[in-house]
């Protein structure tokens, strides 16, 4: 008797203490202010601000010129103005406009998205092919927003002539990556790898595309030069043939600086996801750009904070009042809570309103079934009511599992919450609450 009395005096201090840490936090003195050095909830934008942006379709035009054989030439001057024509062209032209390429867009902009770490976000695009995204407002926004919206269109041209020799269609993969030289000055580089069709036309350009010295001691340099979003990034000659497929292209130079390393960094793999995923059929522009609130706002989210916590104790003080020991499984029904709360931390699940539900539907699920362990009618063993629950939970778990692979967060948080409290609630019932209460 006395030591089943130690073990639950230890247990209700192990609950207080799990209690504490979860609704309070465990502080330290950092930087002069005592801060809280437990996990932050990974919040969704059903709680926090957002950032909206908008990406409107480039209604833009240019004037193009083009040279009796219809070649397209420079502006032309007052001397040799004699059989050039002018034109101007849309940067999206109408035939470009279909259904079949703002789905494309569609389908390249969220593998991007997916791509540079953008876990949330609401995809929004009407029928004329206009783009409206919501983010959870943070720094990381921009860097989203500059990996999707750029046409990725690469192209290696000859540079006299603006002949294609290589473009997208041409490419495998593409990554970034660094090198050390020997004084310690890192390099990053943007690498890309071609398909066999762009292995061997890479080979062939690189053998012609030279820098080449006569007899005489004169040096002819055949250029080419690489384009990325209509832009030349780059015009340079190649030192060797190239066997591999593989082009390894410098972003900025050779630094030890951590933060300038980082910017080249960011910008070679911001490059490498454009790339990786093709170009945009659809050239857009960013348009506007706002943050707003959610829809639940900070003060509604306390009093919905509050109204939980009123609830807790009606439904605590309940179970008390109802069933002999209900003292106990209150306790253990809190310290339940309390655990399923720092799971959610430290796994780093997005908090949405979804994952509020999950939380409430456990919740509810292990009250009912500590309801049922105080019930004197049901004669079952405590080994025999956890299995029975296991079993009548088998659909949730189910439901878990499938919502879990879900490719939205909205939906993902649903499934990860649920099925972290339904794996919490077996462990903690069989190790907990068994111990709180006689054995049968």
């Amino acid at each position: 008797m006395k030591n089943n009395s130690l073990k639950k005096v230890t247990i209700f201090l192990l609950i207080l203490l799990i209690s504490m840490i979860s609704f309070v936090g465990i502080y330290t003195q950092k930087l002069n202010r005592m801060a809280n050095i437990m996990p932050e909830y990974k919040i969704g934008m059903d709680f926090g601000e957002i950032h909206e942006i908008r990406l409107d379709i480039d209604k833009t035009s240019t004037i193009k010129y083009y040279d009796s054989e219809g070649k397209e030439t420079e502006a032309p001057t007052e001397e040799n103005a004699e059989g050039i024509t002018s034109k101007e062209v849309a940067t999206n032209p109408e035939e470009v406009l279909t259904e079949e390429n703002f789905a494309k867009v569609k389908e390249i902009m969220t593998k991007r998205l997916d791509a540079v770490g953008a876990d949330e976000y609401y995809f929004r695009q009407d029928e004329n092919g206009y783009i409206v995204i919501d983010f959870p407002e943070k720094t990381e926004v921009q860097d989203y927003v500059q990996a999707i919206y750029q046409s990725g269109k690469f192209e290696i041209k000859d540079n006299e002539t603006d002949e294609v020799l290589i473009d997208n269609s041409m490419i495998k993969q593409s990554f970034a990556t660094t090198n050390q030289d020997s004084t310690g000055a890192i390099t990053v580089y943007l690498i890309i790898n071609f398909n066999d069709e762009g292995k061997v036309k890479l080979e062939e350009v690189s053998k012609t595309y030279v820098s080449t010295t006569d007899e005489e001691g004169n040096t002819t340099t055949k250029n080419i030069k690489i384009d990325l979003n209509g832009e030349t990034i780059r015009t340079t000659y190649f030192g060797q043939t190239i066997e591999t497929g593989q082009l390894q292209l410098s972003v900025g130079n050779a630094s030890t600086d951590k933060e300038t390393l980082s910017s080249y960094i960011k910008e070679a793999s911001t490059i490498a996801t454009i790339l990786k995923y093709g170009n945009l059929p659809i050239t857009y522009v960013v348009g506007n750009e706002s943050v707003m609130s959610s829809i639940l706002r900070q003060e509604v989210v306390q009093i919905l904070a509050i109204s939980v916590a009123i609830l807790l104790i009606i439904a605590v003080a309940f179970m008390i009042v109802k069933y002999d020991k209900g003292l106990f499984m209150g306790i253990s029904w809190l310290g339940f809570i309390s655990t399923f709360l720092l799971l959610l931390r430290f796994t780093n699940s997005m908090i949405t309103m979804n994952s509020v539900i999950s939380i409430i539907i456990v919740c509810i699920f292990d009250y009912i079934f500590l309801c049922d362990l105080l019930n004197k009618k049901n004669t079952n063993t405590f080994n025999e009511k956890l299995k029975k629950y296991c079993i009548i939970g088998i659909p949730m778990y189910l439901i878990a599992i499938i919502f879990s692979f879900a490719s939205t967060v909205t939906v993902s948080s649903f499934g990860i919450a649920l099925f972290w409290g339904l794996v919490l609630m077996i462990a903690y019932n069989f190790v907990i609450t068994k111990n709180l209460r006689d054995e049968d």
